[in-house]
């Protein structure tokens, strides 16, 4: 999908050339000792499928300044909402006019 950027390529390539040492129990049980250390590593998933979002800030130095998490709807109503939202803005931006819920948006505003 693209979400590290000019990073997407060499990830992929890391991926596929490190999967199969994760076919052991050693590099395994290693990885999961490593995740066990990251930020909401403790937390559970919520049994309604919500998100959890954690952001992680730090100085030009790498000192960490806080962190924090946030949680949402479950992924697909977060997506659809964003959509929905983008989708808004930008008539918004192109027309002058805000649109509510009870006001239809018709693609063809879009094009405009």
């Amino acid at each position: 999908m693209g979400w590290f950027g000019r990073w997407t390529r060499p990830v992929r390539t890391a991926t596929t050339l490190t999967a199969p040492l994760l076919r052991s129990a050693t590099a395994r049980a290693a990885v999961t000792r490593l995740s066990e250390r990251l930020p909401g590593s403790h937390r559970e998933p919520d049994s309604d499928g919500r998100s959890l979002v954690i952001a992680v800030a730090r100085d030009d130095s790498g000192r960490l300044l806080v962190t924090t998490a946030l949680t949402g709807p479950d992924p697909y109503e977060m997506t659809a909402s964003l959509l929905a939202w983008g989708a808004v803005s930008v008539v918004a931006v192109r027309t002058g006019r805000v649109h509510r819920p009870n006001h239809p948006m018709h693609t063809s505003t879009l094009s405009n």
